[in-house]
């Protein structure tokens, strides 16, 4: 029985297994890679997913980044997925990460085996476009959940595709399991990965069922077709619609113009050339592949099916001509980057490396060299050592990536000093922290004898120029406070909300030279911040209460509400970058500053302003410096809108706080009106005893309701129901 099961195919798909855990084994042995996306977004946003799961807590909210924000409807990797759901309920969030990458890499390279074997393929050239598959795929991007989850969608699709064209004549109980498979596979690609990826995937995918009806055309094929996509769709739908209800309040409600979509090679010509360096150097194809195969192409019309694809996916990767076309399209307008077609590129080329193998075998030339070249292939030994240079192939450079770009779990948890000095230092009342940084690594170059030179040349892309230490106590992405378990105002999504982000970007001082300023001490010129007081009353209204920063506030400028709470160099007030002993690189200064001008997670202004319900409002509210504990503005249309009302603020007292919802007491002698710092987005209801009451935009991002006067209990919950 156990015999039967080993069968040989079995047995390279757990072979497939094996070399790819092998590779993975630093990960499980408490390596992270060490890639901007994967270190300050992913692992971030997992980790609060875990702490949400294990607390049963809501993970519809994230309380942490941009006060509020529903980051499972975002690209943070599928938290509705219910792969993700049992290995983050079961693993520690660093191990499950890693564990669901692995299994995208291996299930990637067993579909691929799969569909060559539907394709009557030998084992070998199967497994040798199963590996070709695995180097396709470059270590660093492909740590990113998003798109390692992709890799499982056009194998899995073309298999179950093909395995139902197949089965076409069959009946439902041999088709039955390959129309799940296929919409498992859609559904929870649509659930988990890149929308972009996901919307080329299925594209190609709908190329080959036309290919295969053109063929031979089957009305029951079709049939179970659009039942494995209709299943697929209904997987992802509850979640669709969630999506579809926040798109109009994000950045990304509207389509992309074309000058922003168009991002990489700048012509044909350019692309071919590096794709070309990318065969022949075994180099990456952009960000995605090595295809480290020779191609030998075989007649058929599966291989010029798949020559066609990669003629597309490359003619598709540069802007022009096909590209600036699909940009006119619906749906195709909302993305950008045409080097994403790259991913059907190493697809391609990896089934052709397969087609190369088998043409080989079966080649019926009787030359003396094809003789030569088939009676070697026979030889008992030459396949087990061609699939070990296969896998090492794919291992070897796998690791050394890992070791060049990687660093310990424990160094990336370890808990930077900020964050125990926040501790130290916090209340138990809620509070939010703000991180002032520069665009992109840009303060590495506020070296004395660099600073006239704000934006220079980007450095060197070799990880050893961008020390590990620095950025980890640095805490660079704003979504990183996730792990400490602190609540940031900042925040990095795709889907941040169209309001919030003219906010955000207005508190980091809009451009980087906007609040720069330089000093002259020693004959040496000092980089430092020099915003206006309204800078910090604004984040007060945004409940900051810490501040850190690798460029000094100047202390000639900065309010008494404004404190150093401690600073890293101790090197005050100017900022110095010094050499760390023995070491060439650079130690960075940061500094901790409390705000003590700060409003609570609800408060209730002296004076309301009421306008209309409008984006342009942000002039109107922050083109002045406001005291907001003063000063609040509601967005209500049925209220005396360009009139200011005056009120006697009620005695608010917040009681409980969690992921998706706050509730507090609020006791006054009249009727007035209450601002509550969470982010503006759909699906937050407001209850007031019990009775629900409407929600308003109060200063622009946050949320406003109306409180009657007396005693009363309020509840503010986000309603998560998917349906």
């Amino acid at each position: 029985m156990l015999k039967n099961y080993f069968t040989k195919d079995r047995m390279i798909i757990l072979f497939l297994g094996a070399v790819v855990f092998t590779a993975f084994i630093p990960f499980f042995f408490g390596r992270i890679i060490f890639e901007s996306d994967v270190t300050y977004y992913y692992l971030p946003a997992f980790k609060f997913y875990q702490d949400a799961l294990k607390k049963g807590e809501s993970f519809f909210v994230a309380p942490n980044v941009l006060s509020g924000f529903p980051l499972y409807l975002s690209q943070a990797g599928g938290f509705y997925e219910p792969v993700n759901y049992l290995l983050f309920k079961i693993f520690s969030f660093t191990a499950a990460y890693h564990l669901r990458i692995f299994l995208n890499y291996w299930l990637g390279a067993v579909f691929v085996f799969l569909l060559l074997r539907e394709f009557k393929f030998g084992r070998m050239a199967a497994a040798v476009a199963a590996f070709a598959f695995l180097t396709s795929q470059d270590i660093l991007p492909s740590m990113n959940m998003i798109r390692s989850n992709n890799f499982i969608l056009m194998p899995g699709l073309f298999y179950a595709v093909q395995k139902l064209y197949n089965l076409r004549e069959s009946g439902f109980l041999k088709n039955a399991p390959f129309v799940a498979l296929g919409a498992l596979i859609l559904g929870i690609s649509l659930l988990g990965s890149h929308p972009q990826l996901n919307l080329y995937g299925v594209v190609v995918v709908s190329f080959l069922i036309l290919y295969l009806s053109w063929n031979k055309f089957s009305l029951k094929f079709l049939g179970v077709i659009t039942v494995t996509f209709g299943l697929g769709v209904l997987i992802f739908l509850p979640q669709f619609l969630r999506i579809v209800e926040y798109l109009p309040f994000t950045s990304r409600g509207e389509s992309m113009s074309w000058e922003a979509t168009r991002y990489g090679f700048e012509n044909l010509s350019e692309l071919f050339k590096y794709v070309a360096a990318g065969v022949l150097r075994s180099r990456t194809l952009t960000q995605y592949g090595t295809i480290q195969s020779v191609y030998i192409f075989r007649k058929g019309p599966l291989v010029y099916f798949f020559a066609v694809m990669l003629a597309f996916s490359l003619l598709s990767a540069a802007p022009y001509p096909l590209f600036e076309l699909m940009h006119d399209l619906p749906v195709f307008d909302y993305f950008r980057y045409p080097y994403q077609w790259l991913v059907l590129t190493s697809f391609s080329m990896s089934i052709i490396a397969g087609f190369g193998y088998e043409a080989i075998r079966q080649i019926s030339s009787d030359g003396v060299f094809i003789r030569r070249i088939k009676n070697f292939l026979k030889e008992k030994w030459v396949k087990p050592a061609l699939i070990l240079i296969l896998a090492l192939n794919f291992v070897f450079p796998f690791w050394k990536t890992v070791k060049s770009y990687s660093i310990s779990r424990d160094d990336f948890l370890k808990v930077p000093w900020v964050v125990e000095q926040i501790r130290v230092q916090a209340s138990q009342k809620p509070f939010r922290v703000f991180s002032y940084y520069p665009k992109g690594k840009e303060w590495l170059y506020f070296t004395p004898d660099k600073f006239s030179s704000v934006s220079p040349p980007r450095p060197d892309s070799k990880f050893d120029t961008i020390p590990v230490e620095l950025d980890r106590e640095l805490i660079f992405s704003s979504n990183s406070p996730m792990l400490w378990g602190l609540n940031s105002i900042r925040g990095a999504d795709q889907f941040i909300s169209k309001r919030y982000k003219k906010v955000l970007y207005f508190v980091d001082g809009g451009k980087l030279t906007d609040i720069l300023n330089r000093v002259e001490v020693n004959n040496s010129q000092f980089a430092v911040l020099d915003p206006s007081p309204y800078y910090f009353d604004l984040l007060g209204m945004m409940n900051v209460k810490y501040i850190w920063s690798v460029i000094s506030f100047h202390p000639k400028y900065i309010p008494d509400t404004l404190v150093l709470v401690k600073d890293v160099s101790n090197f005050l007030p100017l900022p110095d970058f010094r050499q760390s002993s023995g070491n060439s690189k650079p130690v960075m200064p940061v500094f901790l500053y409390e705000n003590k001008k700060i409003l609570q997670r609800v408060f209730s202004p002296l004076r309301i302003t009421f306008l209309e319900d409008k984006e342009d409002n942000f002039f109107r509210i922050f083109q002045e410096a406001r005291n907001f504990s003063e000063d609040g503005f509601i967005e209500c249309s049925e209220c005396p809108v360009g009139t200011a009302i005056t009120q006697t603020p009620p005695v608010l007292q917040i009681k409980e706080t969690h992921n998706d919802s706050i509730s507090f007491s609020s006791e006054g002698p009249e009727e007035a009106w209450v601002i509550i710092s969470n982010s503006f987005i759909p699906r937050w209801h407001a209850y007031i005893d019990g009775q629900e009451t409407k929600i308003y935009y109060a200063n622009y991002i946050y949320q406003g309701i109306k409180v009657p006067a007396g005693k009363h209990e309020v509840l503010l919950r986000y309603e998560s129901s998917m349906l």
